[in-house]
Protein backbone atom coordinates (compact mmCIF):
# COMPACT_ATOMS: atom_id res chain seq x y z
CA UNK A 1 0.00 0.00 0.00
CA UNK A 2 1.46 3.34 -1.08
CA UNK A 3 2.21 6.14 1.34
CA UNK A 4 -0.09 9.07 1.11
CA UNK A 5 0.63 12.60 2.15
CA UNK A 6 -0.11 16.38 0.60
CA UNK A 7 1.92 18.30 0.08
CA UNK A 8 2.26 22.19 -0.03
CA UNK A 9 -1.35 23.85 -1.41
CA UNK A 10 -3.10 20.40 -0.46
CA UNK A 11 -1.64 18.62 -3.44
CA UNK A 12 -2.07 14.52 -3.02
CA UNK A 13 0.98 12.56 -3.13
CA UNK A 14 1.80 9.15 -3.28
CA UNK A 15 5.13 7.18 -2.67
CA UNK A 16 5.51 3.45 -3.08
CA UNK A 17 8.04 1.56 -2.46
CA UNK A 18 9.14 -0.86 -5.16
CA UNK A 19 12.18 -2.54 -3.65
CA UNK A 20 15.06 -1.87 -1.55
CA UNK A 21 16.63 1.41 -2.59
CA UNK A 22 13.86 1.92 -5.08
CA UNK A 23 10.45 3.81 -4.99
CA UNK A 24 8.13 5.90 -7.07
CA UNK A 25 6.53 9.33 -5.71
CA UNK A 26 3.73 10.17 -7.77
CA UNK A 27 0.57 13.14 -8.46
CA UNK A 28 -1.06 15.71 -10.03
CA UNK A 29 1.83 18.72 -11.11
CA UNK A 30 0.90 21.25 -13.14
CA UNK A 31 4.65 21.79 -13.51
CA UNK A 32 7.29 20.57 -12.06
CA UNK A 33 11.61 21.18 -12.84
CA UNK A 34 14.37 18.74 -13.18
CA UNK A 35 17.80 18.20 -13.45
CA UNK A 36 20.47 15.60 -13.40
CA UNK A 37 19.89 14.36 -9.60
CA UNK A 38 16.77 16.39 -9.27
CA UNK A 39 12.91 16.53 -9.00
CA UNK A 40 11.02 19.23 -7.76
CA UNK A 41 7.23 18.89 -8.26
CA UNK A 42 4.29 21.95 -7.83
CA UNK A 43 4.34 22.04 -4.00
CA UNK A 44 6.67 19.27 -3.77
CA UNK A 45 8.45 17.51 -2.61
CA UNK A 46 11.85 19.17 -3.85
CA UNK A 47 14.26 15.57 -4.31
CA UNK A 48 18.23 15.33 -4.89
CA UNK A 49 20.97 13.35 -4.92
CA UNK A 50 22.76 13.23 -1.26
CA UNK A 51 19.34 14.01 1.13
CA UNK A 52 17.76 11.81 3.49
CA UNK A 53 15.07 9.71 1.95
CA UNK A 54 13.05 10.52 4.60
CA UNK A 55 12.98 14.01 4.15
CA UNK A 56 11.10 13.61 1.14
CA UNK A 57 8.05 12.46 2.86
CA UNK A 58 7.42 11.42 6.69
CA UNK A 59 5.82 7.98 6.78
CA UNK A 60 6.29 7.65 10.63
CA UNK A 61 3.19 8.54 11.23
CA UNK A 62 1.30 5.98 8.33
CA UNK A 63 1.43 2.83 10.30
CA UNK A 64 -0.99 1.39 7.57
CA UNK A 65 1.51 1.46 4.14
CA UNK A 66 3.88 -0.65 5.63
CA UNK A 67 6.64 1.34 4.77
CA UNK A 68 9.65 2.27 6.99
CA UNK A 69 12.62 4.44 5.96
CA UNK A 70 15.76 4.34 7.76
CA UNK A 71 17.47 7.53 9.45
CA UNK A 72 20.86 6.68 7.19
CA UNK A 73 18.91 6.17 3.90
CA UNK A 74 19.84 9.07 1.17
CA UNK A 75 18.46 9.34 -2.22
CA UNK A 76 21.49 8.11 -4.55
CA UNK A 77 19.68 8.76 -8.04
CA UNK A 78 16.16 10.84 -9.03
CA UNK A 79 14.53 11.22 -12.58
CA UNK A 80 11.24 12.02 -14.08
CA UNK A 81 9.78 8.43 -15.52
CA UNK A 82 6.85 7.90 -17.78
CA UNK A 83 3.38 6.17 -16.98
CA UNK A 84 4.43 3.20 -19.02
CA UNK A 85 7.85 2.73 -16.79
CA UNK A 86 6.16 3.52 -13.77
CA UNK A 87 3.52 0.72 -14.75
CA UNK A 88 6.16 -1.33 -14.87
CA UNK A 89 7.71 -1.20 -11.97
CA UNK A 90 4.31 -0.71 -9.53
CA UNK A 91 3.47 -4.39 -11.29
CA UNK A 92 0.21 -3.15 -13.11
CA UNK A 93 -0.92 -2.67 -16.68
CA UNK A 94 -0.48 0.77 -18.42
CA UNK A 95 -3.96 -0.19 -19.83
CA UNK A 96 -5.64 3.51 -18.97
CA UNK A 97 -3.75 6.48 -20.76
CA UNK A 98 -1.71 8.92 -18.27
CA UNK A 99 -3.92 11.10 -16.21
CA UNK A 100 -3.10 14.30 -17.60
CA UNK A 101 -0.66 16.77 -15.82
CA UNK A 102 0.57 13.53 -13.94
CA UNK A 103 4.01 13.26 -13.10
CA UNK A 104 5.87 10.08 -11.66
CA UNK A 105 9.51 10.38 -9.86
CA UNK A 106 11.83 7.24 -9.43
CA UNK A 107 14.17 7.23 -6.39
CA UNK A 108 17.11 5.16 -5.71
CA UNK A 109 18.67 5.06 -2.51
CA UNK A 110 21.74 3.99 -1.00
CA UNK A 111 22.61 3.49 2.81
CA UNK A 112 25.37 5.48 4.19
Amino acid sequence: MPHTFRARYGLVRHLHKICEGTYIIEGYSLYSRGAEGMADLEGGPFITVGMPMAACCDVSADKECGITIPKNETVDGVKFIRHEEACALKGISPDDAAPGYYCYVKITTKMT
